[in-house]
C-alpha cells in the first residue's frame, strides 16, 4: 500500500471523489431504506428525502467527471493544484448541503469539522486546507444563522417533533447521525494509521542517523560509548571482548592523495571490517582513523583471532583508483577483554583499550596486540560462549 504522503495531487483528488462517491452510496441506502419502511416515513420528509437524492445523484455524477479527468491528467504537472480545487470544491459543497439537511447542530457536522483540517493537512497543501475552512465556515456560520433565525428551516430531512416526546424518532435520529459519521470515522482512523506509522518510521529513521556516521555507515563514537555503558549494566558477569584498529599512516595518505582518497579508504576500511564480522558484532568509527569493534560473549583467545583476519583482510584487499594503481592500506589493533559488570567504568576500558593499541603500535605497526587475559588463568569461559567462539573458528 503507498504511503498516501507519496501521492501526487492529481491522485489525492481521485482519492477524495472515490471516497465522496461512497459516502454518497450509504446516503442513497438510508434514503431508500426510510421513504419504504413504513414507520420511518414519520420520521422524515419522504419529498425532501427524493430532492435530496436527486441532488446527490448530480453530485456523484460531477464526482464520478472529476474522477476521469483526474486520472487523464495526473500526469500533467500544471494541472495537479487545479485538479485539488477543483474535488475540494465538489467534495465540500456536497458535505455543506448534507450537513444543512441533517443538521447544523449535531455530532455528525461536529465530528467532520473537528477531523476534516487534520486529513487536510495530511493530504493538501496547508493554504488550500486555510482557505477552504474559511470558506465552509463561513457558509456554516450563515446557514446556522438562518436556521436558528427562522429564515431556513432546521435539519428539513427529519419531521419537526421533538426528540424526548418521542422514544422512538430519538433513537431513529441517534442511530442515524451515527450512520452518517461512521464513513467519516473510517476514514479519519486510515489517515490516523497512515500517519502514525509515518511517524514512528521517521522516527526511527532520525535515532538511526543520530547513531550512525555518514560516511563509513558505522555506528559514531557517542552510539560505541552507550552501547558499551549498557553491556556493563547488564552486570551479568559475561565476558566480552574489544578491539581497537587504527588505520596506519592514515594522516601521511590524506596529505599525499587528498580527502577524497582518504574517505573512500575509510569507506573501503569499514566495508571490509563488515566482511570479516558477525552481523551482530558492534562496529563504529571510533576516531578520524579509528574503528571499535565489539565482540559479546567471546574472550582475547577468540578476539585476537578474528582481529588478526580482519587486519588480514584489510592490508589484502586494495583500493582500486581511477588510473589503474592501487592502495595497500595496514592497521595496528589493540584488543583487551572484561566481563559485563557494572563497577567496570566505560572510561576505564577505553583507556586500557588505548594502552593496548598504542604497545601494538610500539611493537612496530602492522600488528594486533592483546593484554593479558584474566580468563586464560581463571577458566571463566562459559560453554555459551564456547559456543560462540565456535562459530567465529567455522
Amino acid at each position: 500500500m503507498r504511503n498516501l504522503l507519496e501521492l501526487k495531487y492529481s491522485e489525492i483528488a481521485s482519492l477524495l471523489m472515490v471516497i465522496l462517491l461512497a459516502q454518497l452510496l450509504t446516503y442513497l441506502v438510508w434514503g431508500l431504506a426510510c421513504v419504504s419502511h413504513p414507520i420511518y416515513q414519520h420520521y422524515i420528509r419522504p419529498d425532501v428525502v427524493w430532492n435530496v437524492l436527486t441532488l446527490y445523484g448530480v453530485s456523484a455524477i460531477a464526482a464520478t467527471v472529476w474522477l476521469s479527468l483526474c486520472m487523464s491528467y495526473r500526469q500533467e504537472q500544471r494541472w495537479q493544484i487545479h485538479l485539488c480545487v477543483g474535488a475540494l470544491i465538489i467534495y465540500f459543497g456536497t458535505m455543506l448541503y448534507a450537513g444543512y439537511i441533517t443538521g447544523l447542530l449535531t455530532l455528525a457536522l461536529g465530528v467532520v469539522l473537528a477531523g476534516t483540517p487534520i486529513i487536510g493537512l495530511f493530504l493538501f497543501p496547508a493554504m488550500i486546507v486555510l482557505w477552504s475552512m474559511l470558506g465552509v465556515g463561513a457558509v456554516l456560520t450563515l446557514l446556522t444563522y438562518a436556521s436558528v433565525a427562522g429564515y431556513l428551516p432546521y435539519a428539513p430531512l427529519f419531521r419537526e417533533q421533538p426528540i424526548s416526546g418521542s422514544p422512538d424518532y430519538g433513537v431513529f435520529y441517534f442511530w442515524s447521525q451515527i450512520y452518517f459519521v461512521a464513513p467519516f470515522l473510517l476514514i479519519l482512523a486510515g489517515v490516523g494509521h497512515q500517519f502514525l506509522q509515518r511517524w514512528t518510521a521517521l522516527q526511527a529513521h532520525v535515532h538511526h542517523l543520530k547513531q550512525i556516521d555518514h560516511l563509513t555507515g558505522l555506528h559514531h563514537r557517542h552510539a560505541a560509548y552507550q552501547h558499551l555503558q549498557e553491556i556493563l549494566n547488564r552486570n551479568t558477569g559475561t565476558p566480552f571482548a574489544l578491539a581497537l584498529l587504527d588505520l596506519d599512516q592514515f594522516t601521511a595518505l590524506n596529505k599525499q592523495h587528498g580527502h577524497a582518497i582518504a574517505d573512500r579508504m575509510l569507506q573501503h576500511s569499514a566495508n571490509t571490517l563488515r566482511q570479516g564480522l558477525r552481523s551482530e558484532d558492534f562496529v563504529a568509527r571510533f576516531g578520524a582513523d579509528e574503528f571499535l569493534i565489539v565482540f559479546e560473549g567471546v574472550t582475547c583467545r577468540t578476539a585476537l583471532s578474528v582481529a588478526e583476519r580482519c587486519r588480514q583482510l584489510i592490508y589484502h584487499q586494495h583500493l582500486f583508483l581511477e588510473n589503474g594503481e592501487y592502495l595497500r592500506q595496514s592497521s595496528t589493533i589493540g584488543v583487551i577483554c572484561t566481563q559485563s559488570q557494572q563497577e567496570h567504568q566505560v572510561d576505564h576500558l577505553l583507556e586500557e583499550l588505548q594502552q593496548a593499541l598504542q604497545k601494538a603500535k610500539a611493537y612496530g605497526r602492522n600488528r594486533v596486540y592483546s593484554h593479558d587475559c584474566p580468563f586464560l588463568h581463571e577458566h571463566l569461559t562459559l560453554p555459551t560462549v564456547r559456543r560462540v567462539e565456535l562459530r567465529y573458528r567455522a
